[in-house]
Formats: C-alpha cells, sequence, structure tokens
C-alpha cells in the first residue's frame, strides 16, 4: 500500500516520506493554502477578546492579524501543527506584543539631526510630546501648522470647519498631549494623508479618512481636499499671498511631513 495520501498534490507528503517519515495525518492540499474565510471568525474573536482586555482598537486588531494571516501562508510548516493552530498562537503572540509596545513608557526622541530616520517601530514605541514636536520645527513649519489650524478664520465655511476646530481645541486644551493623540487628531481633522502601508503594520484605516489614501508609500501632510473643505490650492494661494516662494512653500511643507510621519 502506498505510503502517500491520495489526493495530497502540494508535494510536501511525498518529501516527507522520501526522508523516511511518516504520512501528517489530515494534511493535504487545502492544508498547504488555507482559504482566509476558513479562520475569519477566529480572528475576529481573538480580535475582539483583546479589544476588551486591552483597549486596542478592533479595526486595528483585525487589520494586524489579517497580515498575520498571510505571513504565516508563507512559513507554514504542516509537518509542525495543524495551520489553525499555528495562526492562533502567532496572532496572540502578535496581540500580545502590540500590548506591550501600547502600554511602554513614552520616551523623548530628538529630531535635530536632520540624517536621523524615523522607522515605524521608533514612532510606536518612542512618542514626542505634542508640544515638543511643534517646538523642533523651524520658524517657517510652525507659522504654517498654525494657518492650517486656523485657516477657517480667513475662509470661513461655519458648516464644513467642525474637524478643524476640533484641532484647533485640541492643541490648544491639551499642549502636553502624547505624540499619538496629536497625530490622531490630525487625522480626525483629515489634514494628513496616509498610505495603507503604514501605521502599526498595515493598520486598516478609519472611514473618515479613507479617501485620503493613496496607494504609495508617500506621506503627506497636506492632502488635496480637507474634510471641512479647505483644499491644498487654497492653502498655498493664501501662503502666496502672504509673500511666500515656491520652494519656500515646498520645502516647509516636507519639513512638516517628516515630522509629522508615522
Amino acid at each position: 500500500m502506498s505510503k502517500f495520501r491520495r489526493g495530497c498534490a502540494c508535494g510536501h507528503c511525498n518529501e516527507h516520506v522520501e526522508r523516511g517519515g511518516k504520512y501528517i495525518p489530515g494534511h493535504n492540499i487545502q492544508a498547504n493554502n488555507p482559504k482566509y474565510e476558513d479562520y475569519q471568525n477566529l480572528i475576529y474573536k481573538l480580535a475582539h477578546r483583546y479589544h476588551a482586555t486591552t483597549g486596542i482598537e478592533f479595526d486595528e486588531l483585525v487589520a494586524c492579524a489579517n497580515m498575520e494571516f498571510i505571513t504565516c501562508q508563507d512559513n507554514y510548516d504542516p509537518a509542525m501543527s495543524k495551520f489553525i493552530t499555528y495562526l492562533h498562537i502567532k496572532i496572540q503572540g502578535l496581540f500580545l506584543e502590540m500590548n506591550r509596545k501600547d502600554k511602554a513608557q513614552p520616551t523623548a526622541i530628538c529630531i535635530d539631526d536632520k540624517d536621523y530616520k524615523l522607522g515605524t517601530d521608533d514612532l510606536i514605541e518612542k512618542r514626542l510630546t505634542f508640544k515638543e514636536m511643534i517646538s523642533k520645527l523651524s520658524k517657517d513649519a510652525q507659522k504654517v501648522i498654525k494657518i492650517i489650524f486656523k485657516l477657517t478664520n480667513v475662509m470661513p465655511e461655519p458648516e464644513k470647519i467642525s474637524s478643524t476646530r476640533f484641532v484647533i481645541q485640541f492643541a490648544c486644551c491639551n499642549p502636553d498631549a502624547n505624540y499619538k493623540d496629536a497625530i490622531n487628531a490630525l487625522k480626525e481633522a483629515g489634514l494628513k494623508q496616509i498610505s495603507e502601508s503604514t501605521i502599526y503594520s498595515y493598520v486598516q484605516n478609519t472611514k473618515q479618512i479613507i479617501n485620503y489614501i493613496k496607494e504609495s508609500n508617500q506621506i503627506n501632510i497636506i492632502p488635496n481636499n480637507f474634510s471641512h473643505g479647505i483644499n491644498k490650492h487654497q492653502i498655498q494661494n493664501y501662503l502666496r499671498d502672504k509673500g511666500w516662494s515656491i520652494p519656500r512653500i515646498k520645502i516647509t511643507f516636507d519639513e512638516i511631513t517628516v515630522a509629522l510621519a508615522i
């Protein structure tokens, strides 16, 4: 009687038996190519549990687990365990690590060095206060941020500026808020454009800013259209009216982008 499993077409069993091993119970081609739909309930169940116990956003947990699922597909070895067991262990480990980083004590970092590059892990674990981050920027960059926060004073659109008012209030009332909170406030106001390949290993973005996402790794502090009706072109025109040159505007926008990059 053949040692090989009928219907097993992945080649793993053949190689395993040729080395003198035994057939792996329950192994078939589907086990070596697991479908997301078969494990979605597990992912959602674990995400719900850890959301309740850690306070991390459910969408963040699901998004990270989805990426971990893809990694597990690539790295899974049926000789080790069932895929569902392997996936369960890997996702739990991921969630525990996310919780550890979330609880890590904030550590101020200096961004004066122009050659220093901020990585994703650095910005998760080492947070600047909003006040510190602003103080590190050039005078031009600080002016632009104030203009963005208060632009509705010169371009009033009362029915469309609730998010801008929120950020102005946030900056005034929470000068010592941590870096992550400040970034979240900017995003909620539609003041920042990000790509899906940033933030906590491909975290899904909220519906509030999904329209500002581009399929690239470019991160821009100024999206083409703000959620409160003001667009990038209007901001540039306003700065030009104040005597700013185009290179000066571009350099300043780039500086803000780097400072707020996640």
